[in-house]
């Protein structure tokens, strides 16, 4: 017997090298056919330590014979993962697709979930990406690359002294670009010599965070330079009147 009676069925959780991490979104997904899958809920509910930050993984059934198109979502909790339900229909084709490649690979996407207790029931939502396009990370080719996932708009600052390369790129793409960083310091003004980060694309330096970027996504990037790692972020090239800015897509960041 289990916590809630009859254990329901479970299975262990993807191996870690099995495990993707989907980008998150700004929005939210409820997971259709909860009520079927109440007792599994219940022992998520007594075993997860945060209920808001629940890993989740999502799977397509290409071979489901009621919907080839369905998308499974699973909670992974204590190293087991328990059923919560499935995509809604009229949403899942889309991420289906994106899975897929994943799926061929025998690679599980595993995001965020939330799990909440009401009167009529629980309800799981599923916090990732709502642009199935921008649900898997990019591949990145660097042997100590590692992709860092935003939502918010980060200027890049010294770009004047790069045009001709940056003109030179965006005639190719000007979306959907992997910038990484190395350490440097702050060339001149009142912050002169302090540390920030200098910005690549392509390998090639195009600019510098500035001093108060770089204090705020120290805590996430900082960590991955000194493990040897490369952090990578995506990010667009958008053209004004000053001429070529890289804008990047930040992780959210607590430190002000």
């Amino acid at each position: 017997m289990g916590l809630f009676g009859r254990k329901p069925k479970q299975v262990p959780e993807p191996n870690a090298e099995r495990q993707v991490r989907l980008r998150r979104g700004a929005g939210d997904l409820e997971v259709a056919g909860e009520k079927y899958h109440e007792k599994a809920l219940k022992h998520v509910w007594k075993l997860a330590e945060d209920r808001d930050h629940i890993p989740a993984a999502l799977d397509p059934e290409p071979s489901n014979p009621k919907d080839p198109n369905a998308v499974r979502v699973d909670l992974l909790v204590a190293g087991l993962a328990f059923h919560a339900g499935y995509l809604p229909a009229g949403d899942a084709t889309p991420y289906a697709h994106a899975l897929l490649p994943l799926y061929e690979q025998g690679l599980v996407g595993v995001g965020e979930a939330k799990l909440w207790k009401g009167n009529s029931g629980f309800q799981v939502y599923v916090k990732v990406s709502t642009d199935p396009l921008r649900l898997v990370p990019p591949a990145i080719e660097d042997p100590d690359g590692v992709f860092v996932d935003g939502l918010f708009d980060l200027t890049v600052v010294g770009e004047e002294n790069h045009q001709d390369y940056l003109a030179s790129v965006a005639r190719t793409t000007r979306k959907d670009l992997l910038f990484s960083f190395f350490e440097s310091t702050v060339p001149g003004g009142k912050d002169k010599g302090k540390a920030t980060y200098a910005v690549t694309l392509h390998g090639q330096e195009i600019g510098l965070l500035t001093r108060r970027m770089a204090q705020k996504h120290h805590d996430v990037l900082q960590p991955l330079l000194d493990a040897g790692k490369r952090p990578y972020l995506l990010g667009r090239l958008e053209e004004d009147h000053r001429g070529w800015q890289a804008i990047l897509e930040a992780p959210h960041s607590s430190t002000s």
